[in-house]
């Protein structure tokens, strides 16, 4: 996390991680007095940190939904977005990292508070995904016996 050398001043939480995986491990955080690695938090405290983050860096180059960036949303927290597919599809107007460059430049506008929430494409709610999830299981069992 070379942003958290980059930009001292701004504390960087990087929470449901295994402690024991060998990238953080590297990390040496120790000597990093604004990363902080959580290993697990409860709705409550993650509900806090999208209400008090500048903003959520979802930055992967691969992803599936990417539930944490709709939360983040939700709860009305600036996200800045890897250019990948997925984000495309599920957002417009969003702050989009392409480089690193474009990382530094928008993490000096979080740090300032001068970035918008992104725009989701679509309305999603837990109620529409299980009716969605339900109706793909019934057409499997229907479809099986046949």
């Amino acid at each position: 996390m070379r942003a958290s050398q980059r930009f001292p001043k701004l504390n960087f939480v990087i929470a449901g991680v295994k402690l024991k995986d060998r990238r953080f491990k590297k990390l040496n955080i120790s000597k990093r007095e604004n990363l902080f690695l959580l290993p697990s938090i409860t709705e409550a405290e993650k509900a806090w940190l999208y209400r008090n983050a500048c903003a959520l860096l979802a930055l992967s180059r691969s992803e599936g939904f990417d539930l944490p960036v709709l939360e983040a949303v939700h709860a009305k927290c600036p996200v800045l977005l890897s250019d990948i597919p997925v984000h495309h599809e599920l957002y417009k107007e969003a702050e989009w990292v392409k480089t690193e460059e474009d990382l530094w430049k928008s993490l000096y506008l979080a740090k300032n508070a001068n970035l918008k929430v992104p725009t989701p494409r679509g309305t999603y709610t837990w109620e529409k995904a299980a009716q969605r999830s339900l109706l793909f299981f019934l057409r499997v069992l229907l479809n099986k016996d046949r």
